[in-house]
Order: C-alpha cells, then sequence, then structure tokens
C-alpha cells in the first residue's frame, strides 16, 4: 500500500475515534447538565438550610442523640454540605471557562463550508 494511501486510512480511522469520543463525550454532558439543571432549586435550598439556625439546632440534636439512629445525617456533617456547595461554583466556573474558550476559539477561526452550513 502506497504511504499516501496508508496516511489517508490513518487520518480517516483518527477522526472516526474523535467522532466517536465526542459523540459520547458530548451526550453524556447533555445528560449531566440537564440532571444539573434539574438540580439547581434543590441546591439553592441547601445553600440557604446549611449553616442557618435550623441546621445549627437540627446538628446539635444529632450530636446529642435526639435524632433517631437510622436517620442519615451526612448533611449535617462539617464538610459533606460545603464541598458540594463548593463544587458547583467549581462546575459553574469551568462551564463558563469552556464557553469563554468556545467563543474566542470561533473568531479565530477562518469560515469552512461545514461551518457555515452549521450557521444556517
Amino acid at each position: 500500500m502506497k504511504l499516501g494511501r496508508q496516511r489517508q486510512i490513518e487520518r480517516i480511522m483518527a477522526n472516526e475515534a474523535r467522532l466517536t469520543d465526542g459523540r459520547k463525550a458530548v451526550d453524556e454532558l447533555m445528560s449531566a447538565l440537564e440532571w444539573f439543571q434539574t438540580m439547581q432549586e434543590d441546591i439553592r435550598e441547601l445553600g440557604i438550610y446549611y449553616g442557618s439556625r435550623e441546621w445549627f439546632a437540627d446538628k446539635a440534636d444529632q450530636e446529642e442523640g435526639k435524632l433517631p439512629d437510622s436517620l442519615k445525617c451526612g448533611v449535617l456533617s462539617e464538610d459533606a454540605a460545603y464541598d458540594l456547595l463548593t463544587d458547583v461554583m467549581e462546575a459553574r466556573r469551568l462551564m463558563t471557562q469552556i464557553l469563554e474558550e468556545g467563543s474566542e476559539v470561533d473568531e479565530e477561526e477562518e469560515e469552512t463550508p461545514a461551518k457555515e452550513m452549521a450557521e444556517l
């Protein structure tokens, strides 16, 4: 097989892998973003609860053994809610960064027929 044909095959195979992996990544991202979007009100409510007077009262009752042993109380730990809320902020920062970087790339790239078709 000629060297040029081999390079062509390798190029097609590499881009096919990019297409397959990209499709999977976008599908998983869209699913995660849709779920994240539906959780925004719950996350906001958790942020209001965490560190509130109610949270401190609930934490004190849990520490004094006034709550059932079977009750999950991870939300009353010092770190669980805080870690989630800071991870949410980091996820939002990362999403913003990705959008901003995407905008810069779009502005710098030259127009191609495929891009023209995508804009229609």
